[in-house]
């Protein structure tokens, strides 16, 4: 074979930068600090590696483990990073809980995906036990088949997980036996009130005929000339059956509202054919307590039930007439839209905001001390409230 020229064998040294003394003396420098930096690099990464929280490994999807971290090894219950480094059949084996059907699984989805992030997954430690972890997988560009992993310990984070939705199971378990309780003890109280309302109805009904006797003999005795002391009695008496007729009266009424015997009978009623009879009714009742009754009928109609609406404006009326000390009463209707308001003013003492609502109670009246100040029994607003409820 020739020997190269002495000019092949410069230009070649000039290549490889080994030419004259002077080319050498300016570039091993450089290339030395090129050396020192690499090294430099390769440690520092050495000792994130060795020194990572999370488990690192690097794998072969042909041969397996090729090599773990500290970390790693720790996390999966040894001392020694080499004794992680597991073939591929030792892999599905000892280390991943879903075996060889799991890491084909996850070698398809590198195939195909060239990553995998966020892989929840369970792996098998070396006494037997389990831990959850969590893993980013990538294949090395560059190098086909080579994986490089990193593994985080979420076991704690899945026993907490565990516990709140034990916790959220026993939660839900006991609402639902609460639930239970209170639709059973809901549905003892409507029993109980059905049966109350049942004996209610038929106990009045039973008492009103003895007392719608007892009536008929006093009006009878009222109609007689008496001694002043005897009509005394007569008229007392008569005022106390009429009071016990009027609370057993509304009685019968609550328990038919509360058993919805109440059907309304709707039809359209020009106003003044509700209003006429109840002006009529109550202007003598005003003038004898010394009060002045208006009414002020617009002319138009209302769809209703007329017994019924006629029911709730009487209550208020005699209210109106019973708690007024002195003035005027009125009652009128404004327009509202396609609706219209039916009212009932007084010049009374009125009642406060806040206890509106209180007034709806069955026997609750406001402001009463001694029984004998009582003007009702107060029941009336409350039959009001459910006769408003029927008509929508």
């Amino acid at each position: 074979m020739a020997r190269p020229s002495d000019e092949q064998q410069r230009a070649l040294a000039g290549l490889l930068g080994l030419g004259d003394h002077s080319a050498r003396k300016s570039h091993y420098p450089e290339l030395s600090a090129r050396l020192d930096e690499l090294e430099a690099e390769r440690n520092r990464y050495k000792w994130l590696f060795e020194n990572a929280v999370h488990g690192i490994f690097q794998a072969s999807l042909q041969d397996g483990m090729r090599a773990a971290n500290p970390a790693l090894a720790r996390m999966l219950g040894y001392d020694d990073p080499q004794a992680v480094l597991f073939s591929l059949t030792d892999l599905a084996a000892n280390l991943f809980d879903g075996g060889a059907e799991e890491l084909q699984e996850i070698t398809a989805v590198l195939a195909r995906e060239r990553s995998l992030h966020g892989y929840e997954t369970r792996l098998r430690r070396k006494d037997g036990s389990h831990i959850d972890v969590l893993m980013n997988l990538l294949l090395k560009p560059g190098q086909e088949g080579l994986v490089e992993g990193f593994v985080a310990d979420i076991t704690e984070r899945k026993q907490a997980q565990q516990r709140l939705q034990q916790l959220n199971d026993e939660l839900e378990q006991r609402v639902a036996a609460r639930t239970d309780e209170l639709l059973e003890a809901r549905h003892a109280a409507e029993a109980a009130n059905r049966s109350k309302d049942q004996y209610l109805a038929a106990a009045s009904h039973d008492l009103l005929q003895p007392l719608n006797a007892a009536r008929l003999l006093i009006a009878t005795l009222r109609e007689r000339p008496l001694p002043d002391a005897e009509h005394v009695l007569v008229e007392r008496t008569h005022q106390a059956l009429e009071g016990a007729e009027d609370l057993l009266t509304d009685l019968l009424d609550i328990s038919r509202l509360d058993q919805a015997a109440v059907k309304p009978d709707v039809a359209v009623y020009r106003l003044d054919e509700l209003f006429a009879p109840l002006v009529s009714e109550f202007r003598s009742v005003a003038d004898a307590e010394g009060l002045k009754l208006h009414a002020r009928i617009p002319d138009c109609a209302i769809s209703t039930d007329l017994r019924l609406m006629t029911r709730i404006l009487r209550n208020f009326l005699s209210n109106a007439c019973r708690y007024t000390d002195e003035g005027r009463i009125l009652l009128g209707a404004r327009r509202r839209g396609g609706h219209l308001r039916l009212e009932v003013w007084d010049t009374g003492r009125g009642i406060a905001e806040d206890r509106l609502q209180a007034i709806f109670l069955e026997f609750n009246q406001l402001d009463v001390g001694r029984a004998a100040d009582r003007k009702g029994v107060g029941l009336g607003l409350a039959i009001v409230e459910r006769v408003a409820k029927i008509l929508g």
